[in-house]
Formats: C-alpha cells, sequence, structure tokens
C-alpha cells in the first residue's frame, strides 16, 4: 500500500532558497545537503476536523515572509490562514478553515500564490483518525528486517496500521511489494540536511 503526500516546493528555475538557521553554522560542504526548496512536506485536512486545511513543513525562516504575502485559494475561494514557525520542533505549521460546500465530497484544490510563483495540489480526506498507527522513517534498510519489524509491532501492540516513511531507498519497490496489505509506504523524498547535524 501507498500513501500520496501533497508537498509544495520552489519551482526549479526560481531563484528562492530556504536558507538555514543564522544560529547554526554550516559549512559550503554541508549546504550541498540542505532542503533549500521544501516550503510545505504535506498538505492535509485536519483528521479531527475535516473542515481545516494544515500543512506542516520545515522552519521557513528567510521565507516568513513570502508566507506571509501568500494567497491561499481552496476550490477557487481565496481563504485566510495562519501559520507559525516551531524552531524548537524544526517544524512550520499552516492553519486554514476550508471554505463550505454546497454539494459533493473528495478532493479539493488548494492553491498556494507567492509573488514569484503558484504551486496547486490535490487535497483528500484520510482515513487515520481514532486510529493506532505506528510511523517509522526508513532508507536502504534490508526488507526482512523491515518487514519483521511490522509484523512485531502489529502481533504485540494492538496497532491497526503502520506507516513506512522511505527517504529515497533504492530497494523501495521490493519494499512497497514485500508489505502490501500490511503497511503503507509514504514516498518521503526530502533531503535533511547533513547528518548527524541538530539543524537538518
Amino acid at each position: 500500500m501507498s500513501v500520496m503526500i501533497q508537498p509544495v516546493s520552489i519551482p526549479d528555475g526560481v531563484d528562492i532558497e530556504r536558507a538555514p538557521n543564522g544560529k547554526d553554522r554550516v559549512s559550503e560542504e554541508e549546504l550541498r545537503f540542505f532542503d533549500k526548496k521544501t516550503v510545505f512536506y504535506d498538505l492535509f485536512t485536519d483528521p479531527a476536523n475535516e473542515g481545516y486545511l494544515v500543512g506542516l513543513g520545515p522552519p521557513l525562516l528567510n521565507l516568513a515572509s513570502r508566507l506571509d504575502g501568500m494567497k491561499l485559494v481552496i476550490d477557487g475561494k481565496k481563504v485566510p490562514y495562519k501559520w507559525r514557525d516551531h524552531p524548537e520542533l524544526k517544524l512550520s505549521v499552516l492553519k486554514a478553515k476550508m471554505p463550505s460546500r454546497h454539494s459533493g465530497h473528495g478532493a479539493r484544490t488548494v492553491e498556494l500564490q507567492f509573488s514569484d510563483f503558484s504551486v496547486s495540489v490535490s487535497v483528500g480526506q484520510r482515513e487515520e483518525q481514532g486510529r493506532k498507527v505506528i510511523a517509522a522513517i526508513s532508507k536502504d534498510n534490508e526488507v526482512p528486517w523491515i518487514s519483521e519489524w511490522v509484523d512485531h509491532y502489529r502481533e504485540n501492540f494492538d496497532i491497526d496500521d503502520v506507516f513506512v516513511y522511505d527517504n529515497g531507498s533504492r530497494n523501495r519497490g521490493e519494499l512497497k511489494e514485500a508489505l502490501k496489505g500490511r503497511a503503507h509506504v509514504v514516498d518521503w523524498d526530502f533531503p535533511y540536511g547533513p547528518p548527524g547535524k541538530t539543524h537538518t
């Protein structure tokens, strides 16, 4: 099984980059690995209140003023939003009330309009509310080991579901095939920055 996320990134060709925190000492070599283009890792409807849109991303730091000046358009209607950087969590959070619709269900069209570029994504409803799930991130781990880990938690901890966030593994196809019907594999292809550093 696979879960689709709805990331928002600065498009190639747009000369804007997210900078690291000025308090962190980052060498030129380390900057090669820094995630300069991600604005939000995922946009989704709030599982506790489907009337709200949530965006989770890295700290925006030097891009904060651009987010302040952004227009958020949902299903063709401009909506107000709030966002906040949480440096202690290395995270930023956006929240907005979805405009009501007269009929129908399904995905909503969400457009983020910045002064230099726009990004449009389709945001659907997810079914994780009220369920006990476990999640882990993985990169190039052995498939049999991950498979045993999934079975261990499912059998011993009364887990409803398992999510494995795969960070660009070479064996992702094999992993998805091995976990089919037992766990969700989420394509999580975001650079995190220099290994072992707290500013990732």
